[in-house]
Formats: C-alpha cells, structure tokens, sequence
C-alpha cells in the first residue's frame, strides 16, 4: 500500500498577525535604542511567539484529536480485560 504525503493546511497570515510582529520588532528596536530592558523581554518573547502560533495553527488538529480518541478507546478496552480477570 502506498501511503500519501501528508499535506501541511495552508494558513493565511492575518492582519492580527502582522501586527503582533510589528508590535514585537517595534518593542524590541524601541528597547535597544532606549535601552529599557522591559521592552526588549517583550520583543524577545513576542517575535517567536508569533512563529509558534502559526506553526501551532498550520498543524492538523482534527486528525490529531482523532488519534488521541483511537489511543484512548484502545487503552479503555485492555484496562477492563485487566480488570475483569
């Protein structure tokens, strides 16, 4: 059997997006320019977080939960053959 690819769900950027990163890039040049420590935190952490929440968004999360439910329903099933002996 030959298996497909599995294909990535495209994700637009949204305007929310783009401007958290702006805010981000904003926060950290104001910060270093100024050197107010505060604002470059804030650029450090805002900046990849806008990365991870677009990986985060781009993962495929209905074929995820329906794993975790075949896990779950497979790991009941051997627990009362366990505890019926």
């Amino acid at each position: 059997m030959i298996e497909q690819p599995v294909q990535k769900k495209k994700v637009k950027i949204s305007p929310l997006e783009v401007m958290l990163f702006l805010v981000g890039v904003g926060s950290l040049v104001y910060g270093l320019l100024a050197h107010v420590m505060m604002n470059i935190f804030w650029g450090c952490v805002i900046i990849p977080g806008i990365f991870l929440l677009r990986k985060i968004k781009q993962k495929d999360w209905q074929a995820h939960w329906d794993e975790m439910e075949r896990y779950h329903k497979g790991k009941n099933a051997e627990e009362y053959h366990d505890n019926k002996e």
